[in-house]
């Protein structure tokens, strides 16, 4: 028997490698500013640990939910859409926090399209866990 879930493949490698390149970044700020561990007060720094931890806070519920969405046979329609507005989220919010640590669009609106994808995966493995249990 074969087991495959190219869906989750494409999408969580993706993922990942924004979660790589985001923490080259500290990497490189690190570097420059001669900063060992924590941020060193810098705020640049804070700024930048914090958008690579931010992205992977919600990656672990999304790619679960994704996983098991796909697991469950959701149509790949339903998720190539949940797949891209997720990465497209994650990189608003990055570049938004990134820019600045108030306030911006990009954070704002990466925030929302996360929390209503993770919803969304919630919610229909909700109901397809729900039917299994009732038929």
């Amino acid at each position: 028997m074969s087991f495959s879930l190219p869906y989750s493949t494409l999408y969580l490698s993706l993922l990942s490698a924004l979660a790589l390149m985001l923490a080259i970044l500290v990497v490189r700020i690190r570097g420059s500013e001669k900063i060992g561990l924590g941020d060193g007060g810098d705020k640049q720094m804070m700024r930048q640990i914090r958008v690579h931890a931010n992205l992977l806070e919600n990656l672990i519920p999304f790619a679960l939910l994704y996983m098991l969405a796909e697991i469950q046979n959701m149509p790949g329609l339903f998720l190539h859409l949940v797949g891209i507005a997720f990465i497209i989220a994650r990189l608003m919010h990055a570049s938004g926090l990134s820019k600045s640590s108030g306030a911006t669009k990009g954070r704002y609106y990466g925030t929302v399209v996360s929390w209503i994808v993770i919803l969304c995966l919630i919610a229909v493995n909700l109901y397809y866990s729900i039917l299994y249990f009732i038929q």
